[in-house]
């Protein structure tokens, strides 16, 4: 069938991020309505935990898709190797699944393409069959040898910042790394923040005034007629010390103790440990002459697990003045922190 659809297209050319011309073909829609029911219907029927997102039709494939139309591009046919341009030419890096800003996928042992969507899910267009939502292996692809990738341009500077008071003014840089040649950047920012300079620019000079979470985000106007919305940084400010992670590790503890940090900016703070949990409980460890427990306490608590199960730890941080307070949360796995410990 694809023979067939190839020899009745046209040559189309599309763009990557970077400005490297892709070949795509132009096809016409080769399915009535009729066929493209029987195929949404065959599909539903063999994989029944797949969840269907648009109709069967010829005018685009899986590569199109995740490179392309997905971005707001046209319906255009692209084959292999055109859709590895997209991964060699520094518009997109490799990386892993954990990176939140992992937006694409190749399946390296297949012909196939993807694009990362939420609670373990991929979308992608499965050939000249329907667009579908589902498990990276609940697919006709195979799946063994996942690669995923994200967008070269990223926006740098300070996550977390650290204010004097409630009122303050603190002005931080901010660049975006990778800008395809001769392309524009236009700039934004949340409510609380202003652009002081560099608008257009590589880089800009931001005012944050008091506190909150605010977005730094980033569009980019290439020369190839294309608009690249950049994953957005977002940026804290706060009087209370800013927790990112609350780690957990074993120091020289009893059968199921462990010891928990928080991960902050500030360890000067004052923080407050709890548990919401019948399976566990805080206790009061008595550290060790090590100075990275000595010199900011605080930031240290212990716990001890009584059975498997699930159990959120919550630290609530408070400047020293007791003006403003930033709380995290983290659930851990007993069975999960157990096991690791033992294969360590």
């Amino acid at each position: 069938m694809f023979i067939m659809l190839l020899s009745q297209s046209s040559f189309a050319q599309i763009y990557t991020p970077q400005g490297s011309p892709v070949t795509v073909y132009n096809i016409g829609e080769q399915f009535t309505n009729a066929q493209k029911i029987a195929i949404r219907q065959d599909l539903q029927r063999r994989y029944p935990n797949a969840i269907y997102v648009d109709e069967a039709t010829t005018t685009y494939n899986c590569h199109a898709y995740a490179w392309s139309v997905s971005e707001g591009g046209s319906k255009y046919w692209m084959n292999s190797p055109n859709d590895d341009i997209y991964m060699t030419d520094g518009s997109y890096t490799q990386t892993y699944l954990s990176d939140s800003k992992a937006t694409k996928v190749s399946y390296a042992d297949d012909d196939h393409s993807a694009i990362v969507s939420y609670g373990g899910y991929l979308i992608s267009k499965w050939g000249a069959l329907c667009l579908m939502k589902h498990r990276p292996n609940d697919c006709p692809y195979t799946s063994n040898n996942l690669k995923y990738y994200k967008l070269s341009m990223s926006i740098s500077g300070e996550e977390n910042i650290q204010l004097p008071s409630n009122t303050a003014t603190v002005t931080k840089q901010y660049t975006l790394s990778n800008i395809p040649a001769n392309a524009t950047v236009n700039w934004s920012v949340s409510p609380g923040a202003s652009i002081l300079s560099g608008q257009g620019s590589q880089t800009i000079q931001v005012a944050f005034t008091g506190t909150g979470i605010r977005n730094v985000k980033a569009v980019v106007h290439t020369s190839t007629g294309q608009s690249l919305n950049i994953p957005p940084l977002t940026v804290t400010t706060s009087i209370a010390p800013i927790v990112t992670d609350i780690e957990i590790f074993k120091y020289f503890q009893g059968t199921g103790e462990f010891t928990l940090k928080a991960v902050t900016n500030n360890p000067n703070g004052i923080f407050t440990w709890t548990i919401a949990s019948g399976n566990a409980e805080l206790y009061e460890l008595p550290y060790p002459d090590d100075a990275s427990f000595l010199e900011f306490p605080n930031i240290f608590a212990a716990i001890r697990f009584y059975e498997y199960g699930w159990c959120t730890v919550t630290v609530t941080s408070t400047d020293i003045n007791a003006i403003q307070s930033y709380t995290y949360s983290k659930t851990f796995s007993i069975s999960e922190i157990y096991e690791a410990q033992n294969h360590y």
